[in-house]
């Protein structure tokens, strides 16, 4: 990591911000689309969110998100060992803490909003009159008091009748039900404690996984693609040996291509003068005449014609 270039890490920065945007605005559009849309709807509405659907697009959400930041490391120097690459992770998945957190949010404000509506109060009473709430409910205001009392109540009181006796009602409900089963109280707030920490858990080890996963694929497209990229050393001798390879191939095209005109005026030529007045060698005479008779081969072979031994010195050609 030494001599980081200030521009690979301004285009990192970047990349980064970009990602964790376009995915935050997208959780947070499911999320709103989850509690204004598929939420009211009568009894189905009920039962969806209290196993909390929504949370399932966490896995197309954080794979394209862990396969983002580790695509981003190509701005990076290479991450060849070990705990380089743990460092970068786990500074990685401080953001997709944040970003799994985004939907929690999203519906803390659309909750605050139904309460300032339903009691015609400002957002900043409606508010207030939540964290107290919260607050005298769970032991804690602010995000943190509303992510620990949906795990347990998935069905928010919105109107400050319902918010001043939800407190009774639940008490009311538990008390039903240690009458008709004879078990203690605390038995099923527990019971639904751990149900509700259930499910939120599966979402975010189904979350975290499948970010580490793809998030390390995207180190590995990183590095595929450098040394895709790197150029390959030449040994000394190589440089000559192609270079000397070369001149014989061009050598050997440039002959190729000549032109029939460049080829014939290259053979040796015969004078025709001496072909008229006989002055021939006697074989080649003979070579040339297509009236020799041809004998036929008994295997089937090609007939090859019979040429006669040229004549002596002193004889007359025939």
């Amino acid at each position: 990591m030494k001599n980081f270039p200030i521009k690979s890490a301004l285009l990192f920065s970047i990349w980064v911000v970009v990602l964790t945007a376009g995915m935050a605005g997208i959780r947070g559009a499911i999320a709103w689309a989850a509690e204004t849309r598929l939420y009211p709807i009568p009894i189905a509405g009920g039962l969806l969110k209290s196993i909390e659907i929504a949370e399932l697009s966490n896995v197309l959400i954080f794979a394209l998100y862990g396969l983002g930041l580790g695509m981003a490391t190509v701005h990076l120097p290479p991450l060849r060992r070990f705990l380089s690459r743990a460092g970068v992770m786990l500074a990685m998945l401080t953001l997709a803490v944040g970003l799994f957190c985004v939907s929690y949010g999203v519906r803390q404000h659309l909750w605050i909003q139904q309460v300032a509506a339903q009691a015609s109060i400002s957002f900043a009473e409606a508010q207030t009159m939540t964290n107290e709430f919260l607050e005298t409910t769970i032991g804690s205001k602010g995000f943190w008091g509303f992510y620990r009392f949906t795990t347990q109540v998935p069905l928010l009181p919105t109107t400050p009748n319902e918010i001043a006796s939800l407190a009774d009602n639940e008490r009311w409900f538990r008390s039903e039900l240690t009458r008709f089963s004879g078990l203690e109280p605390g038995i099923f707030s527990r019971l639904f404690s751990i149900a509700g920490w259930g499910i939120r858990g599966f979402y975010m080890a189904v979350a975290g996984l499948t970010f580490i996963i793809y998030f390390f694929k995207g180190l590995d497209w990183v590095e595929h693609r450098r040394i895709m990229h790197r150029p390959h050393p030449v040994a000394p001798g190589a440089a000559r040996f192609n270079s000397a390879a070369f001149a014989r191939s061009e050598k050997t095209a440039k002959s190729a291509a000549a032109t029939p005109g460049q080829a014939r005026a290259a053979r040796p030529k015969t004078s025709t003068a001496a072909n008229r007045t006989g002055n021939v060698a006697p074989a080649a005479k003979l070579q040339n005449r297509s009236d020799l008779p041809r004998p036929v081969s008994p295997k089937g072979r090609s007939p090859q014609p019979i040429i006669p031994p040229p004549p002596r010195s002193g004889q007359p050609n025939s």
